[in-house]
């Protein structure tokens, strides 16, 4: 694994608010279906709302630009894509932990709003996924990148906050 070794990484503060909200409108007009699970095990019965995104949606989205001359850069540096993924959840989704095989994952929180008390946050936990290591609360612009490795899952989100709770995922593989 290129960078991370079993690691995560919090970034605040690269994002700006006018960025914030122009990527915000732009995954409120994404096209969502349904189909999205976060694991296999044949007992998560769950399908959640997602957004693929093609590569001219990641060009318009303008993301990994932002991105440029940054700690971020370097991690992902020599690694290609493999995928582009707006996960929408909703205070009744229920999620299970899971992981990204050897792959890198930049997860951006799209919201540009959110109050500590609605909750949300991504739990990751230790390799056999039996214990909660990190709780990384949900923050406007916030970009988490971690070792796809780590068992990770979302927190509920309280229905106090806004209906939908929105990540871009980027996921990168060594080459």
């Amino acid at each position: 694994m290129i960078g991370m070794d079993g690691k995560l990484k919090i970034f605040d503060g690269i994002v700006g608010l006018h960025d914030i909200q122009r990527i915000y409108a732009f995954v409120l007009t994404s096209k969502y279906v349904i189909g999205w699970h976060d694991t296999n095990r044949e007992s998560n019965t769950k399908s959640y709302l997602h957004s693929n995104y093609s590569n001219e949606d990641v060009d318009n989205l303008n993301l990994l630009e932002l991105l440029k001359n940054t700690e971020i850069a370097e991690i992902i540096s020599g690694m290609e894509r493999v995928r582009v993924v707006v996960n929408m959840s909703v205070p009744s989704n229920v999620h299970y932990a899971h992981s990204h095989n050897e792959e890198v994952v930049v997860l951006y929180y799209a919201n540009p709003e959110w109050a500590h008390h609605w909750h949300g946050e991504t739990h990751f936990y230790n390799f056999d996924g039996t214990e909660v290591q990190h709780a990384i609360s949900f923050k406007p612009g916030r970009i988490v990148v971690f070792d796809g490795r780590l068992p990770h899952a979302i927190s509920p989100q309280s229905s106090a906050g806004p209906d939908y709770r929105f990540t871009i995922a980027f996921t990168f593989r060594k080459k």
